[in-house]
């Protein structure tokens, strides 16, 4: 049994019989947020062959650190290390925007050493939404997305003044900072459609 070829599981390019239309684009997959997770989601799937659009309020806050920012840890630790194994970015741009390493923990045993880096938060924000901007089939765009249709077939998301985006999928990555409405309540953070 042969795998699919690389991108078969998301929509047919657009040809004759399937022309793109003026008010609406079409994607595979929409991620509204572009933080750790909505990053590395967007990257997965255009890595995958699919059509990716990503969407954050302010293109300033791409791939955005607290004050204090650290990658790793004995909790977040195994996160990166888990997306290194799977070919994420987080573990590259951390390396590549590293001030500092520790090893946490030394005073116990080796079972909870946990590395840790602290990161300069600008430098790491300029590598991802580079690593976003280089990306192929993926698009980053600065909208609010003020509203979710739940799919009968596909999905759709007006960013605000737009004509509307259609896609097969989307993923929920704002975080908590913004909440999208669905049925007239706040949404949780990370909670999908």
């Amino acid at each position: 049994m042969s795998n699919p070829p690389v991108g078969a599981a998301c929509g047919p390019p657009a040809t004759q019989n399937n022309p793109p239309t003026n008010t609406t684009t079409h994607y595979d997959i929409i991620v509204v947020g572009a933080g750790h997770a909505g990053i590395e989601a967007a990257l997965a799937g255009a890595r995958l062959g699919c059509r990716v659009a990503v969407f954050t309020v302010n293109l300033d806050w791409v791939g955005n650190m607290p004050c204090n920012p650290s990658i790793g840890g004995s909790s977040k630790g195994q996160i990166v290390r888990e997306l290194s194994a799977l070919g994420g970015e987080m573990p590259r741009a951390a390396d590549a925007c590293a001030i500092q390493c520790r090893m946490l923990n030394l005073g116990k045993g080796p079972a909870v050493h946990a590395p840790r880096a602290q990161i300069d938060r600008r430098a790491y924000a300029g590598y991802m939404k580079t690593a976003l901007e280089n990306q192929e089939n993926l698009d980053l765009k600065q909208a609010e997305i003020i509203s979710i249709t739940p799919p009968p077939t596909a999905v759709g998301a007006p960013p605000r003044g737009s004509q509307g985006i259609v896609a097969e999928g989307h993923v929920d990555a704002e975080g908590e900072i913004s909440r999208l409405p669905r049925g007239g309540a706040p949404a949780a953070a990370g909670e999908g459609v």
